[in-house]
């Protein structure tokens, strides 16, 4: 029996295509942003991220801006509408990868970040989201063994 595959028919929804969400951690989410970001755009962000969050029940939420050149004013306002429902749900915010125009353009609207931990890289977010997880009371990945390995008290 033969298999027919229809080319028109996506394999992948669009969706996750334009707003991937990545766990790169136990309850660490990333959505790494690459090119022209509009309101469509951030409304479809905001809720794959929310719904990743519960799903996955993440505590932190990575939003990586890395592969934005600019934001226009209605952007960056969405952008602080989703940290801020993320929190709502009780998830830490970071955002990183700002290049210097879309610095220039939260700052220049006033709007206020005080509840988003910004960092320079991807990295240091995940690096940070790491540590506070740790510090939180979290257990760590490195109190559990690993595959195959004996646990200890265990006879081998």
């Amino acid at each position: 029996m033969t298999k027919s595959w229809d080319a028109s028919a996506p394999s992948v929804h669009e969706s996750v295509l334009t707003t991937p969400i990545i766990e790169v951690w136990d309850e660490v989410l990333c959505l790494p942003v690459i090119g022209t970001v509009d309101g469509a755009r951030t409304a479809e962000m905001m809720q794959g991220l929310l719904e990743s969050i519960v799903r996955q029940q993440a505590r932190y939420a990575i939003v990586d801006l890395t592969g934005v050149r600019v934001v226009d004013t209605s952007t960056a306002d969405h952008l602080i509408q989703l940290f801020q429902a993320a929190r709502v749900l009780g998830v830490e915010g970071v955002l990183c990868g700002i290049r210097p125009a879309v610095a220039q353009t939260i700052v220049g609207l006033g709007l206020d970040l005080g509840a988003v931990k910004t960092m320079r890289t991807l990295r240091d977010a995940i690096k940070w989201c790491i540590r506070a997880r740790a510090e939180s009371g979290a257990e760590s990945d490195a109190n559990v063994p690993s595959a195959g390995a004996p646990r200890r008290g265990s006879r081998s």
